[in-house]
């Protein structure tokens, strides 16, 4: 038994002695790193909803209808705004149908979602409701906005998806093709 004790008090010693005299590292500081480069945001059209490639029929009266999509960027803690607008864009009174403030965060957050509500019952918070017919709505997202308007600060910091839809009584016969004459890009003549 002593011969055993003595066997494993030698190699416990051996151990101690490599670990004594083996290389080793000892860190006297940390390591400094510069903050991530601000990048534009990134929507992903695969992941909207509703989908992009179907038109959204919206019958008179129905409402609230939600739109989403992941989004993506480096954002140098800087918030992302997200708007909701209606039809032309880059009219001065475009309708804001709804805004959201997204925390700022990093590249590699991929859960990140932009949601925004429009009710058709309710009316924008700029700009005239939206009346029968084709329309657009586009999901905006820019780190900053222009002060006076909607557009964002650079094109090169901002990101957007646009669906289409059509407001109207589908049981109205005249509905569709009065919606085709309109020139609605959705609709398939």
């Amino acid at each position: 038994m002593t011969t055993r004790v003595a066997s494993l008090l030698a190699r416990a010693a051996i151990v101690v002695a490599v670990a004594a005299v083996a290389p080793s590292c000892l860190v006297t500081s940390t390591q400094s790193f510069d903050n991530p480069t601000q990048t534009a945001p990134f929507l992903s059209a695969v992941d909207a909803v509703p989908s992009l490639t179907q038109v959204i029929l919206v019958p008179n009266g129905k409402g609230p209808i939600t739109f989403q999509s992941r989004v993506q960027s480096e954002d140098g803690n800087v918030d992302l705004t997200a708007v909701l607008i209606a039809d032309d864009i880059d009219a001065p009174l475009s309708p804001v149908l709804d805004r959201q403030t997204i925390p700022a965060d990093h590249l590699n957050n991929v859960g990140r979602a932009v949601t925004l509500t429009w009710d058709p019952r309710v009316p924008p918070r700029r700009g005239r409701p939206l009346g029968k017919g084709c329309h657009s709505l586009t999901m905006l997202v820019t780190h900053q906005f222009n002060d006076y308007d909607v557009r964002p600060k650079s094109h090169d910091d901002s990101d957007l998806l646009v669906w289409w839809l059509i407001i109207g009584d589908p049981a109205d016969p005249t509905f569709i093709d009065s919606v085709k004459a309109s020139g609605c890009p959705a609709v398939k003549r």
